[in-house]
């Protein structure tokens, strides 16, 4: 049985690690989509409503650690928040926020370090579902 932890945080590390395997197989073609369709010149609609998503995903997570009663609950909520960050840079700072997209696309070594780093968060991320589904097995 999953709770909403464990959902979360397999959601999150299935996208984390499946956009990491895209990009390993789409390659260049990854890069090309990201920087002109993506994140074109102009802010795409479709960003509002993920960000607004985003929003509402964090606020419901942290309703939920105090609603339930699984141990270390905040972690996952406190780890969420931090896609906040990139929320209000999409938001706030859609230029800066791009010209640092172009920015590790650019730049090689930036590129791979970025991506391992996702791919180790989803890791991380995956552990701690699976720590929380243990938690109700446990009951």
């Amino acid at each position: 049985m999953l709770n909403y932890f464990s959902c979360l945080c397999f959601i999150w590390a299935a996208v984390g690690l499946g956009s990491r395997l895209l990009i390993v197989r789409l390659g260049e073609r990854w890069k090309d989509w990201e920087e002109h369709s993506a994140y074109s010149e102009s802010r795409p609609k479709w960003l509002y409503a993920a960000d607004l998503l985003a929003v509402a995903v964090v606020a419901f997570t942290w309703y939920m650690v105090w609603k339930t009663e699984i141990t270390g609950a905040w972690i996952a909520a406190l780890l969420l928040s931090l896609v906040l960050i990139k929320v209000c840079a999409q938001m706030y700072r859609y230029n800066s926020f791009r010209k640092f997209i172009q920015r590790v696309l650019g730049d090689r070594k930036l590129f791979r370090a970025v991506n391992w780093s996702v791919g180790g968060f989803s890791a991380v991320v995956l552990a701690l579902g699976v720590y929380y589904m243990l938690q109700l097995i446990r009951v």
